[in-house]
């Protein structure tokens, strides 16, 4: 995997993110089944990775095993 890849979101995540004081954001975009570009690793340790949601303008993070490589960039 490589930045660039095209990516299709097998997860729905509840929270959109961890604020500074330690809550949580929730969701407020529906990204399961939707088509995504990866932009960067996020963390080496966990292999996750931002992806950009073209459609909605979002970037969430995702783990590996929350999406699935359609189309490999070159």
């Amino acid at each position: 995997m490589k930045s660039g890849d095209l990516v299709l979101c097998t997860f729905q995540p509840a929270t959109a993110c961890f604020t500074h004081l330690g809550y949580t954001e929730p969701m407020k975009y529906h990204i399961k089944g939707k088509f995504g570009f990866l932009v960067s690793k996020h963390r080496e340790e966990t292999g996750s990775w931002f992806v950009y949601f073209i459609d909605i303008g979002y970037t969430h993070i995702l783990d590996p095993e929350a999406f699935e490589v359609i189309s490999e960039s070159r």
